[in-house]
């Protein structure tokens, strides 16, 4: 059994009579006696943090250590395996995993995601062993350095200097400007193609060649000539890693098999795929199943989405060479262990090509780069750079001024700082930027701001948010649509509100025990459109206070009636409250000046923090499926 560290304790612990005495119960309320026989290897990655070794699991096994091969050993099995790498090559990789292996951070998950396993490093040999003055870059894609915290990605840029190990990708785009580059004409390209027995399975793509996606593509065509099954081909939404891929696979004539995983996604349906006939249930063979059987290349869409369990099956198929199929069939790479008509051999050129976003906020998909990256030849598809932006919106953007599209690149340029910088949690993509141009394109008299407004209408309803895009905008000539506009149509407009009395009287208001939502009354605290009350979109209330309801505002005519007697009563007002709030807190005036100081740095940090938490809540609260009912 591979992997029990990942079971709930529970389930491991269901198999401990099996295990001890050789019997077990099956839910049905059977008993069967195991086989004498009968053994039972389990392997595991030791305890991190919190220890899955339960006192019941301890005693179920006898424990032996595997520790790593020493240095001189394991540079014996790497030449063996790859005698094409040089040995100044293999002393910088072992350097490397040296250093990686003694830095200190803060946790046991960090300090995992820099190591360099043996899985980790055959990837790195193979492909070094074709491109050996991109050591540094593959080493890169391999950690997944780009996603990593900046202080481990610091570490690992430490590292790689002290091995003398240089990152450098200047070379390929000067090839590539120089036009001495062109990825249609790789050599290499063209001894990978194949011949299609299906042509209606090669992906077609609209695809605009630009440096940063070709460079990607000849990556990712290096790991597939040199036999890699499986690549983890990750990126921020919208960087086109879709595109990518269709269009290599377009221009290999490879036939693609896909899938897109979701959170409902289960082992069952990815490997068979119901249908109904002649009114019945038919279970027919899955995407995964047809690519294996007629040597398909898998293209998994959203991989990090699906449970860690149901994509953690593809492991043994890559890594082992076999799956047990719920209807009995087995697939097998090897002839050996093809043993009678339910064993299907696996055709030589079937892949896996799984397409992941990194697990960071917002996406909040599953950590598959931790779980299992080892397993995949792995590929960062970076944001795009300016050349490569400027190129694509030229294709996609026909009749729009070439002023307009540098505005463009320049905003997107920011936005991505920003989004580096940790302004911004969302990074906005090549994606968005192709659907202004698009807008530009097809309403060209619209103008820039419309048509950004039209792309980005959601995200701006965040008010945070939208005050760091009026910013960004602003420094390129672009006036949006003022924050408080878009906070009142972010919270809900409840309409036009007439109160019911005159301001006189400014307090903070009854609470209502039932929150519910007051409109153009006197009375309640929290309440919209009303008058001398404690709330929002109303005059002569002493401070506002936001109980969550659609805000009901009356007219700036109206709000002018208020008396200067009023409003210096609501003042007076609001410092009584604001001093009794004090003297409950034990603060006095020189602490809330501190504090209001302090508050005022971090600000925005609180607001994305809210966001956060919020959109934790959220998917929590989501539908879950049950499970053992």
């Amino acid at each position: 059994m591979d992997g029990i560290d990942k079971l709930r304790s529970d389930t491991m612990s269901s198999l401990a009579m099996l295990l001890e005495r050789g019997w077990a119960v099956l839910p049905d309320g059977t008993s069967f006696y195991a086989n004498d026989k009968f053994r039972c290897i389990a392997i595991a990655h030791p305890p991190s943090e919190k220890s899955w070794i339960t006192p019941e699991i301890k005693s179920m096994f006898h424990w032996i250590n595997a520790k790593p091969l020493p240095r001189d050993e394991l540079q014996e099995v790497l030449s063996g395996l790859f005698p094409n790498v040089s040995t100044d090559t293999l002393e910088k990789i072992l350097n490397l995993q040296e250093y990686l292996n003694n830095v200190v951070v803060d946790s046991d998950a960090e300090k995992e995601a820099m190591q360099l396993s043996l899985r980790k490093i055959k990837h790195i040999c193979r492909r070094a062993d074709q491109n050996p003055e991109e050591l540094g870059s593959i080493i890169h894609n391999c950690l997944m350095t780009s996603f990593l915290p900046e202080l481990e990605q610091n570490i690992v840029v430490k590292c790689l200097a002290r091995c003398g190990i240089v990152t450098n990708d200047k070379k390929f785009f000067e090839n590539f400007f120089s036009q001495q580059y062109s990825f249609t004409e790789d050599p290499l390209l063209n001894s990978c193609k194949r011949s299609a027995s299906n042509p209606l399975n090669v992906p077609t793509v609209e695809f605009f060649p630009n440096p940063m996606q070709d460079n990607v593509m000849r990556q990712v065509l290096v790991s597939h000539s040199v036999g890699e099954r499986a690549l983890l081909i990750t990126g921020y939404q919208g960087v086109g890693k879709n595109k990518i891929v269709d269009n290599l696979l377009s221009h290999l004539n490879c036939e693609r098999e896909y899938t897109q995983l979701h959170r409902d996604t289960t082992i069952q349906s990815l490997m068979l795929s119901p249908s109904v006939e002649d009114g019945k249930i038919v279970f027919n063979d899955s995407p995964l199943i047809r690519a294996a059987k007629n040597g398909r290349i898998l293209v998994l869409d959203e991989a990090d989405k699906a449970p860690t369990e149901v994509v953690a099956l593809l492991k043994g198929l890559i890594e082992d060479g076999q799956l047990s199929l719920p209807d009995g069939r087995v697939l097998c790479y090897d002839e050996s262990d093809i043993h009678g008509s339910n064993h299907i051999k696996i055709h030589p050129d079937f892949r896996i090509w799984a397409l992941t976003n990194p697990a960071v906020f917002p996406f909040q998909g599953n950590d598959l780069s931790r779980h299992m990256s080892d397993v995949f030849a792995c590929h960062i598809v970076p944001p795009m750079d300016e050349e490569s932006h400027r190129r694509i919106l030229t294709s996609y953007g026909e009749g729009v001024h070439p002023d307009v599209i540098d505005k463009l690149v320049k905003v997107w340029e920011d936005l991505r700082v920003a989004h580096e910088t940790g302004v911004i949690s969302y990074i906005f993509s090549v994606r968005e930027s192709v659907s202004t141009v698009k807008h530009l394109s097809a309403f060209p008299d619209e103008g820039v701001q419309t048509a950004i407004e039209n792309v980005l209408a959601f995200d701006r309803l965040d008010a945070s948010l939208s005050n760091h895009l009026n910013k960004i905008f602003r420094n390129q000539g672009i006036k949006m649509v003022t924050k408080e506009k878009v906070v009142e149509a972010g919270r809900g407009v409840g309409g036009i509100s007439t109160p019911k009395t005159r301001a006189s009287s400014p307090k903070h208001g009854k609470e209502d025990p039932d929150n519910t939502p007051h409109v153009g009354g006197n009375t309640w605290a929290g309440g919209t459109g009303g008058s001398d009350t404690a709330g929002l979109g109303g005059r002569g209330g002493p401070y506002r206070l936001d109980k969550g309801h659609p805000i009901h505002q009356i007219s700036d005519e109206m709000k002018a009636q208020v008396s200067e007697e009023a409003k210096r009563r609501a003042k007076e007002t609001a410092n009584e409250a604001l001093a009794k709030k004090l003297e409950e807190l034990n603060m006095g005036k020189l602490d809330w000046e501190r504090y209001n100081s302090v508050r005022a740095k971090v600000e925005e940090n609180i607001k994305d923090m809210k966001r956060y938490l919020k959109d934790l809540k959220k998917r929590k609260e989501e539908r879950q499926w049950l499970h053992r009912q």
